[in-house]
């Protein structure tokens, strides 16, 4: 009895390690890739960003319950708007909000969203969205002044838009 106790004691022992060792080669391996994709700071590598964020969400995905996770997921959001991929960055970003609410990530998340959407997405409705269910949300965070100004900035736009067209009719 005492034997089988003591052979499964050691055996949960060496799986606790073992996934442990796991993680940390896995956390190694990205480590490994962002200094890659870094090293050349002129242009990023496709194939180098898409392994990269690969590494990031296996990760998330293997192991949720890891601080990191939250942290990875936003470095892929970011590597993802670097690449123009708004839709797969915001989606990303919405996984930060909702998988790790208490995390410090997610209300960087919210707002980022709201900066994606304006800067990559070109989509200023859905921009001044974001930027506004991130004032209601975060209304403490030290974001909440940026975000009001990107509202700002993100109307005078559109009014100096206006204005150039109706100077162009009127002409």
């Amino acid at each position: 009895m005492k034997r089988s106790f003591v052979l499964i004691v050691l055996s949960c022992c060496l799986f606790a390690c073992n996934s442990k060792s796991e993680q940390r080669i896995a956390a190694e391996q990205i480590a490994d890739a962002e200094h890659s994709l870094l090293q050349d700071a002129k242009a990023i590598d496709p194939s180098r960003a898409d392994s990269l964020v690969s590494l990031y969400t296996n990760y998330a995905n293997t192991y949720p319950d890891d601080t990191m996770s939250a942290a990875y997921l936003y470095r892929a959001a970011d590597v993802m708007a670097n690449r123009k991929e708004c839709l797969k960055a915001v989606e990303l970003l919405e996984k930060v909000e909702t998988k790790y609410p208490q995390s410090d990530y997610a209300p960087q998340a919210c707002f980022l969203k709201g900066v994606i959407y304006q800067e990559v997405c070109l989509n200023k409705e859905k921009a001044a969205e974001c930027f506004n269910k991130f004032i209601a949300a975060y209304p403490n965070s030290p974001l909440v002044n940026d975000a009001r100004g990107l509202l700002i900035l993100n109307k005078a736009e559109d009014e100096l838009e206006l204005i150039h067209s109706w100077e162009k009719e009127n002409q």
